[in-house]
């Protein structure tokens, strides 16, 4: 077989020493058909990364990187007509936009913009090693050489006190369902604030037994269920209470506990 039915995206990665402003990659494919006869074609890039090739085929071939010299701006060809990179980074409780290794064409400009999580704001940018303020984009003018940002971001005083006592006040509605070998308990908090997590409890007794220590605790905050399949005796009366859990500036901060959700097991 030589051919697909579907035609792939390929993705080629262009060596950074031959990365320039002034080149037009392209790929070259030597394909060979069933009889034995090989025919070259040019295969344009469809798309806008200087650092990679993307072209369409449904051919099993030989791939080769290519390129033509175009005339640089200044008359003439090659020169600082390069590809740079930016290191992008930014701390937790944030993002920034774009972010990890970017590529920009020598003499390009390239904006970077920066985004604090709810309660959090932007507390310093730092430029090659240089701090610029808590500004909320930065740009890179006239770009000719390699370079690193990066962002921080700090609790907002006022608003942060304003979660923590929302979610302080969230509430939790708790139903469980049994199954033969298995009990399900479902939640569903008040609307209002997230959660980095979920904690489950779990007691023989109504009001006592259930420790310190989470029975189950999910991964994620959006998680609404958990299947008890562990430790279960038939027969047997199980309560169930859940909280909502969430971390603000390294402190946890819980929700109220749930109404119990009682169950005997099959």
């Amino acid at each position: 077989m030589t051919t697909v039915k579907i035609p792939l995206n390929l993705v080629f990665d262009v060596p950074e020493v031959l990365q320039s402003s002034n080149r037009k990659f392209f790929i070259i494919r030597a394909h060979k058909d069933a009889n034995g006869t090989i025919t070259a074609e040019k295969l344009e890039d469809e798309d806008t990364n200087p650092a990679t090739i993307t072209v369409t085929s449904d051919k099993f071939s030989t791939y080769a990187i290519a390129y033509t010299e175009e005339e640089s701006s200044s008359g003439s060809s090659g020169g600082n007509s390069y590809v740079y990179n930016i290191s992008a980074s930014a701390s937790e409780h944030g993002a920034i936009t774009p972010e990890g290794k970017v590529s920009a064409y020598y003499g390009s400009a390239k904006t970077f913009s920066f985004t604090p999580d709810e309660g959090y704001k932007i507390a310093d940018v730092i430029v090659d090693g240089v701090s610029v303020g808590a500004v909320s984009s930065y740009t890179f003018d006239n770009i000719i050489k390699a370079h690193t940002i990066s962002v921080t971001f700090e609790p907002i005083a006022d608003d942060q006190d304003r979660i923590i006592n929302g979610i302080k006040a969230t509430t939790i509605k708790a139903s469980s369902a049994a199954k033969k070998g298995s009990i399900t308990i479902k939640w569903k908090k008040s609307a209002g604030f997230k959660m980095d997590y979920f904690q489950v409890f779990r007691s023989t007794k109504k009001n006592s037994g259930y420790g310190n220590k989470a029975f189950y605790t999910t991964k994620t905050g959006t998680q609404k269920s958990y299947k008890n399949t562990k430790k279960l005796r038939k027969g047997t009366r199980y309560y169930y209470k859940v909280r909502g859990v969430r971390t603000i500036y390294g402190v946890k901060v819980y929700t109220k506990w749930s109404n119990k959700a009682i169950r005997i097991a099959k």
